[in-house]
């Protein structure tokens, strides 16, 4: 009986305590709410800086592909397997099979399989035998030695590749995951890397837009090659 007249007598109490509030005191609020979203967006443009296509390497024809000599060791392609710009995904593998996705959710655990393998698409993009997927410490070398940064190309986010001779390659964010509750499909990459030539392993290099790299398990991903 007595809840209706408390919850009553608590509306009133806020309105009234709404109303006692001043102008002045609405006007800085709402000042700062814009403040915070400002900061909140540039922050992001910022992360995000849109960059041109002369702005990485363009890279020397080698034995059917473009490489990018780093500065690392071994050089390494302009674009990944199956595009032929820098910003474009390319082809999809898990395993050694490449798979139908276009950009594969981390909750797409059960990619449709095609009968193409890796071999066959890197036969028909042209790339000699001297290509290669990177072995698990020249993409460490890759992670360790070069500075990365977070940008946009072509409207494609990635990032930015340099090494330290100051040639450099845009590997794009290829991958996303929805399942997060904090934010909603945050993009990452995930690249395969392996320890022969042709057998992809349970190791990938994977990237994130705040600032984290390292080798995982995440089972579809790109391909981007390399040459001595």
């Amino acid at each position: 009986m007595l809840l209706p007249f408390f919850t009553t007598f608590a509306a009133m109490n806020f309105r009234s305590v709404i109303h006692r509030i001043p102008l002045w005191a609405w006007i800085v609020a709402m000042l700062a709410v814009a403040a915070v979203v400002l900061v909140v967006c540039c922050r992001k443009a910022s992360r995000t800086a849109s960059i041109a296509i002369s702005d990485v390497s363009a890279g020397i024809s080698t034995y059917g592909g473009k490489a990018v000599d780093l500065g690392i060791g071994v050089k390494w392609a302009v674009s990944n397997l199956g595009s032929d710009s820098p910003q474009g995904y390319g082809f999809y593998y898990t395993g050694s099979t490449r798979v139908k996705n276009d950009f594969p959710s981390a909750v797409s655990r059960n990619p449709k399989k095609l009968l193409v393998s890796l071999s066959s698409d890197m036969k028909s993009a042209g790339y000699g035998s001297q290509w290669r997927l990177p072995s698990v410490e020249e993409a460490y070398a890759l992670e360790h030695e070069c500075s990365w940064q977070w940008v946009s190309l072509g409207g494609i986010e990635g990032c930015k590749v340099t090494g330290p001779n100051g040639n450099s390659i845009f590997l794009p964010a290829n991958c996303f995951d929805d399942s997060s509750s904090s934010r909603a499909q945050w993009k990452f990459g995930n690249y395969h890397v392996s320890n022969s030539n042709s057998v992809i392993h349970s190791d990938n290099l994977m990237f994130f837009d705040f600032s984290d790299r390292h080798l995982s398990s995440y089972c579809i991903g790109s391909v981007r090659l390399v040459i001595p």
